[in-house]
């Protein structure tokens, strides 16, 4: 009986036992899947705030910032609210006085934003030390006061990637300063250039043209010419990177933008246009290239130097000289306009300014060279006549119209 009794308490004991580890797993249960929530949730956390992005971060966006006042904000919102997440914005305060070093601090809270603070030393120099920086796969370039369109940098990712390129770019809107809005959309359609395509049919155009091109250099290939410009581009790093590229001193050589493109494309293996305008430029009086620059001439005759050193140590051929040649002299009505324009310096002195860029030996010899019988008669052909000729007064009387007589 006894036994009995023992056996029925050790099965109850054992029934007793088993029933408490079920209890005890059903319990846990809820624990272990809100543990597990809580997980999620956390990763979800960490990803949106960038713990995990900038491990693979697709784009850097450099924005050099030299008090740039409340339109920074702008500038920076349309660059945030980007539908590719997967970047950085480098804002580089090149020494501002009137606060933007407090709006670029203000948006570190951002994990996507970073912040360098530097002494002044102009725009090259802050974009160059947010290269030393970026840490994205492509790199992009921003003025502190334009805006983005918010699929711009995802479009031109996504090209780059598609196409295996190393450089994707786009057109532009230009917004004046009284709203409104010009389409600047210089080449048709999408297209994908190859190394060869690249040296044939753009790297010649950032040299010059040929003596039949001169008439209609405008509509040649602008992006290797006037509208060569660092923000409408994403740039792989890693050519960057190899390469040593930086930006030249924008007061020794002027129109670094288009420099910088064109070593760019001398180590490109393939690039991208995409025939949409996605990037906003805003008219900006307070930038260099529209306040009075007394050393306008010399930068522009350091860049032709540096060309022609390029031309020679790049195996091109003989006649990129005299593309360069031909360049000098449309460009020389673009410098005497430039001081004739200026508010700044007296008649006198413009006529002075311009009988030394006629007589300078880069330019002179040059308009020496140029051809004019393939040019027809229009206001570049008068201005270049006049050149050639070195008709001083003319030159100044013509300029002073500049809305008439603008080439």
């Amino acid at each position: 009986m006894i036994g009995i009794i023992c056996q029925l308490f050790n099965y109850c004991f054992n029934l007793t036992l088993i029933y408490c580890i079920i209890i005890h797993i059903v319990i846990s249960i809820p624990a272990l899947t809100l543990s597990l929530q809580i997980d999620v949730n956390e990763l979800d956390t960490m990803l949106t705030e960038g713990l995990f992005v900038q491990m693979n971060i697709k784009v850097s966006v450099i924005v050099p910032v030299y008090n740039a006042g409340e339109q920074l904000k702008s500038c920076i919102s349309s660059i945030l609210s980007q539908t590719l997440r997967e970047i950085e914005l480098i804002l580089v305060d090149d020494g501002s006085t009137d606060g933007s070093a407090e709006i670029c601090d203000s948006y570190k809270t951002d994990e996507r934003v970073r912040v360098i603070h530097k002494a002044n030393s102009g725009a090259s120099e802050a974009r160059n030390a947010g290269i030393a920086e970026a840490r994205g796969e492509f790199i992009g370039f921003a003025d502190a006061d334009d805006r983005l369109d918010p699929g711009m940098l995802a479009t031109l990712y996504d090209a780059a990637v598609k196409t295996g390129s190393d450089m994707a770019f786009c057109d532009y809107i230009f917004c004046t300063k009284n709203g409104n809005k010009e389409i600047k959309s210089d080449l048709n359609g999408d297209r994908t250039y190859s190394k060869n395509e690249i040296r044939e049919l753009i790297l010649p155009y950032f040299f010059g043209y040929s003596d039949s091109e001169v008439q209609n250099y405008k509509n040649l290939f602008p992006f290797a010419d006037y509208s060569s410009y660092l923000w409408l581009c994403i740039y792989k790093t890693s050519v960057i990177r190899e390469n040593n590229l930086r930006l030249l001193d924008q007061k020794l050589y002027y129109n670094e933008d288009n420099l910088f493109n064109l070593n760019f494309l001398l180590h490109a293996e393939r690039i991208t246009h995409i025939s949409k305008c996605l990037y906003f430029y805003c008219d900006n009086d307070s930038s260099l290239t529209k306040r009075y620059f007394p050393e306008f001439l010399n930068a522009k005759l350091r860049k032709y130097d540096y060309l022609r050193d390029l031309i020679k140590n790049n195996g091109f051929d003989l006649n990129f000289y005299h593309r360069l040649d031909n360049k000098i002299c449309i460009e020389s009505i673009n410098i005497i306009n430039y001081y004739v324009s200026s508010t700044e310096i007296s008649f006198k002195d413009k006529y002075k300014k311009i009988v030394s860029t006629l007589n300078c030996n880069t330019i002179s010899e040059a308009l020496a060279k140029l051809d004019l019988s393939y040019i027809k008669l229009s206001k570049l052909f008068i201005f270049l006549y006049l050149e050639k000729h070195k008709l001083y007064r003319l030159l100044l009387i013509l300029s002073s119209f500049r809305n008439l007589f603008r080439i």
